[in-house]
Parts: structure tokens; sequence; C-alpha cells
């Protein structure tokens, strides 16, 4: 006998229960595992955008972004996000913005029109609630925690995002763009230099110049001309304006029996701002209340970035980079790989490794000198890196000159422009896709005579001690990052069984970790819509 037909499931009470159960799981995972956040401001720009425009060199093609803020004056009257880098929703934002001058191209200095520029919203970006009742912070973690700025305004409600320098018993110094810790319990403890991860230095690694994105116009009459900054300062055999076909984004070797060098000429470019902490994101940035802008410093934490494809001979390609009065150099022959240390026209070799270079097709080659550390990479795998016995700050010299600066009337930066070459002899080569960026740099602002910031070197006193569970941070995009630098008032909360000094982030304000963009500033799909398209490119990890 056939058996009846089973009755139909999924009616409209079993449909409401799915929705209702899946909404109350929503809210679980909500409330006790991921929470979205919007980044609204700029303090941890580029790394996470605020508000900003998004603007393509009309030249050399290279995309960069702009902070949106009160000193631009929008297109409506609506005021726009300014201030420190949280995560508010309540600020509102202009749909377009007008530039009250042309923004400067960083890769290549030319002025791009800055008027009716539609406006991008923030990041969106996930955060992993919670982390931290489960393991310690870690250096260099992207966290969001509540703030313990003005809480006169918003009594500890305010979320901010930035990121973890500091660490439970150190004494924090900023010195020369860098982060110094030392043991806070011991006041003769040496400062060491704290070198980024890797993965984190990736992010913060700012353009330039990429020879990818070559200018291919000329510029109009009364403009200054373009010129390439890459320039043949010794020997020959270098030809700079490629085969013909790609227009000067193919550097070209051939001198079998001699030498060639390239230098970096940053004053090629003046209005780029190459080798100092410039940053496009900020030409017409809001910065903290008191704080004027100063010259912009010189960067001496380097990438050189390229493809190295040797087409004959034998001779090796040497990489240059100087910090201070220390030069180094990143040495490629075809059956070894050697980092030297330069003085006086004498080479010191720090490290070696042997190993076949392959002839037949492109390598990848990268060396970097960040955080006093160099290292070298071929194909994305690291060949190299010094050793502090090898390579350490001089810290005494270091606060020397940073001393002779306060006391200089122009407070024009002391450190010597970095020199960055690229040589080549005993061979026919070509170099593709060459770039040089820097590292970010933490800065020291002054505020009247005799007062300064958290971290500051003036005086041990503003050197920020951290007790148990306390935290100090700092945003990316320090030059306009209104972060702990700048609290000047204590947390006490009586109540609570809290007390803790200005400066510091307790670690019961932390809400978790951020690891990831999930919805990038977007972009609109037909001209005129807003932009409800997420830039699917840009979703990344934070790290």
């Amino acid at each position: 006998m056939r058996k009846p037909p089973a009755k139909p499931t999924g009616g409209p009470k079993d449909t409401i229960e799915s929705i209702l159960i899946a909404f109350i799981l929503a809210f679980v995972f909500r409330a006790f595992v991921v929470e979205a956040f919007v980044i609204p401001t700029g303090s941890m720009a580029p790394t996470l955008l605020g508000a900003h425009s998004r603007i393509r060199c009309d030249d050399c093609g290279y995309e960069f972004v702009v902070n949106v803020n009160s000193t631009s004056t929008a297109d409506d009257s609506r005021p726009s996000a300014r201030g420190k880098n949280d995560t508010r929703d309540d600020l509102v934002i202009p749909d377009a913005v007008r530039y009250p001058t042309s923004p400067i191209c960083p890769n290549c200095g030319r002025a791009v029109p800055g008027s009716g520029l539609k406006v991008h919203y923030g990041d969106r970006i996930l955060v992993l609630k919670y982390m931290y009742l489960f393991q310690e912070p870690a250096r260099w973690d992207t966290v969001v925690f509540k703030a313990p700025a003005e809480p006169w305004k918003y009594d500890y409600t305010l979320n901010y995002i930035k990121r973890l320098v500091g660490r439970p018993g150190e004494q924090i110094m900023l010195l020369d763009g860098d982060v110094y810790a030392r043991d806070a319990s011991k006041p003769d403890a040496t400062y060491i230099v704290q070198t980024k991860p890797q993965a984190v230095q990736e992010g913060l690694w700012r353009i330039i110049y990429d020879n990818d994105y070559h200018p291919q116009k000329p510029r109009p009459e009364g403009e200054t001309p373009w010129q390439q900054p890459w320039k043949t300062s010794d020997g020959k055999g270098w030809t700079l304006d490629g085969d013909g076909t790609e227009r000067g984004r193919v550097f070209q070797f051939d001198n079998l029996t001699g030498s060639g060098r390239l230098t970096f000429d940053s004053a090629a470019t003046p209005d780029a701002n190459h080798l100092t902490e410039w940053l496009a994101y900020d030409q017409f940035a809001y910065r903290p209340t008191g704080i004027a802008d100063p010259p912009d410093a010189v960067v001496t934490d380097l990438k050189l970035d390229l493809f190295y494809q040797r087409k004959s001979g034998d001779g090796p390609l040497r990489l240059g980079l100087t910090k201070r009065d220390r030069s180094f150099v990143a040495e490629i022959s075809p059956t070894r790989v050697t980092l030297l240390e330069t003085t006086g026209g004498t080479s010191k070799e720090l490290a070696a490794s042997s190993g076949s270079i392959s002839s037949s097709k492109p390598v990848h080659v990268v060396f970097s000198n960040v955080d006093y550390q160099l290292t070298v990479r071929i194909d994305d795998q690291p060949v190299l890196k010094s050793t502090p016995a090898q390579y350490a700050p001089d810290i005494d010299a270091l606060l020397a000159d940073f001393k002779t600066l306060m006391r200089t009337p122009s407070r024009r930066n002391l450190t010597p422009l970095p020199v960055v070459t690229l040589e080549a002899s005993g061979q026919q080569c070509n170099i593709t896709h060459l770039g040089l960026f820097r590292d970010i740099q933490y800065t020291n602002p002054e505020k009247g005579a005799g007062y300064g910031y958290w971290g500051h070197p003036r005086s041990e006193n503003l050197q920020i001690k951290l007790g148990k569970g306390e935290y100090f941070v700092l945003g990316d995009n320090s030059s306009i990052s209104g972060d702990a630098r700048f609290w000047q008032t204590p947390i006490r909360l009586p109540n609570e069984e809290l007390e803790v000094g200005a400066g510091i982030v307790p670690a019961r304000f932390l809400l978790g970790k951020a690891f990831f963009v999930y919805w990038p500033a977007g972009f609109s799909p037909i001209s005129g819509l807003p932009s409800i398209a997420p830039n699917f490119g840009a979703m990344r990890f934070i790290h």
C-alpha cells in the first residue's frame, strides 16, 4: 500500500520562527563576539579612512585621498567631520567638497582641480569584542576603546580607534619619529626602539614616488615642468626612457664593462614634498587646537621596492639607503646577496646569503631601513636582516639633536636628507615597478613655552609611565591625531574604584581589536547616485 504523502513544512509560522531566531543570533553575535563600527575622521588615515574625497591625478594617474573637514568649503552648508578619529556616527558629513586650493598629487606634484569633489564616507570595520578578556593586548594592535578625552563632554561614552604602542610596566618616549620603550621601574634602563612586525609595517608604508605612475603630459605654461627624480649621478649605462612602449616606466642598464649609478633627487619635484612627513591626506586637515603646522620633518625610514631582470653579465646590482651618518647597501649578484655598511669608501659585511638569483624572469627585490632594522626580501621572502648589535640608534645623539632643534627659532629639522641610490655594473638588466616609500612618523607637538605632551623627549616627566593594566595609544596619522599625547585630564571614577593618570587607556576601557574592513568607502555605480556599492578591492584585514 502506497504511503500517504508527507505533510508540507515551512509554512508562515516556521518562516517567522526562523527569522526571529536569525535576529536573536545576530544580536547575540553583535553583543558578545563581533561589532561593526564606522570611521568618520582621519587620525588613522590612510590605514583606515574617515570621510574623504578620492582624487586621480590627471597626469600620472595616481589615485590618492584627501581629508574632508571644516577647513574645506562644502558645496552645501552642512558642517563636515573634523577633529579626532573616533567611531561616532553623529557627525554631519557633506555630500561634496570644494577645496580652497588645488590638491597636490603626492607622486608627481601636479596640482589637481579640487572643486565639486564627491565625499566618500569612512571605512566600516569589524571589531573582535572581549578578545582582551582572553589574551593580553599586543603592541601595534589597532584597538577600539572608550575615550578618556573630554570626560566632561562625553562621560567616557565616545569610542576611539588608535594603535596600541605602550604596554603595562613600560615608560614610553617618542623620538625622531619612532617609539621607544623601557622598564618603567628602572630609571636607568636603556630605551629600546620598537620594531613593527612585517604585517603591520606593510600597511604603514606611505608613497614617496612610484615610477609605475610616470607622468605622461606636458605641464601648462607657467607651471613647473615635471622632472624624473631618478637621475644619473655617476658612470654610464642607464636609459630611463624605456623601450618606447612603456613611456619611462622601464629603466634599462647596458654596460658590460663599467658601472652606472642613479640617485633619487627629492628636489626634482618640490611640490610633492618627497622625503618628508608631508601627507597628501592632510593637505587641508584640521589640527588639534593650539598646534601650528610645523615644517615637515625629514623621514629617513625608507623602502626601495623594484623588479629586477638580469639579461646578461654577472656584475652586481646595488641598492643604497642612508640614515643620518650611516650608509647601507644591499648587493645582489647571480649567486649571492650581501648586506653591507659603507664608510669612507670601505665596506663592512653585515650579513650574506648564497643562492641562485634567476635571470630568466624578473625578481622582486625589497630593501628597507625601518625602526633601525635593515631587511632584504627576494620574491617576498626575507633573505637578510641586520641585528641590534650591528645597527641600533644612538639615543644620546638623537636627544642632543632634538634639544638643539627646540632651541632653533626656525624649528627646521636637523636630520640630513637620506640618500637613495640604484647602481648596476657589468651587466645588461631591466628595472621595473620601481617605487620608493616611507614609514609613518610619530611627531612631538609643542604648545607654548615649556609645555609638552605625553611621550615627549623634552622631559622624563612627560615620558609616560604605565602601570598594571594601563596602555598608551597613538594615531597612524600622527600630525592631526588627537590621541593619548594630548589628553590632560586623569580618569577618576571612585564608584568604580578606577583612578588613572592623564594620557592612559585603562584595560577596562578596551572594547576590542579591529581586524577587518568589511565595507570600505564605497563608490557610485552610476554618476549622480549615492556611493552604495562597496569597493571590494579595498576589503582587507587590519594590521
